[in-house]
């Protein structure tokens, strides 16, 4: 992998960064939602007796279980990708402030950070 560069920091889009946020919350609130409701699913229908209700019963806990569990790592993911946003934006705002710093000193920062 290439060394991190200024210009490379300098094209980092923090709005990009953002919208996965954004997708990746949204997904986890939607599966939460669908797993809540597959849980109500299961209690409506918990009486259903026999074997296509025990079946029934079985694949449902195992849906709901795989449901919420892609909700968390898609909850997970928006936690990293929020931490990752806002380190975007510090870094770009520092690099930022040093480019003016060199400019208004006349020097120019090169792709090996000198």
């Amino acid at each position: 992998m290439a060394e991190l560069t200024p210009d490379d920091v300098r094209r980092w889009d923090a709005g990009a960064v953002l919208k996965v946020f954004q997708v990746a919350s949204a997904r986890a609130a939607t599966l939460q939602s669908f797993g809540d409701d597959l849980g109500q699913v299961g209690q409506q229908l918990a009486d259903w007796d026999g074997e296509a209700g025990t079946a029934f019963q079985a694949s449902l806990g195992r849906a709901r279980t795989d449901v919420l569990s892609d909700g968390r790592e898609s909850a997970n993911v928006a936690a990293a990708v929020c931490d990752a946003w806002e380190d975007v934006q510090i870094t770009k705002g520092m690099m930022s402030e040093v480019d003016q710093t060199a400019q208004g000193l006349g020097f120019v920062i090169t792709p090996d950070w000198k």
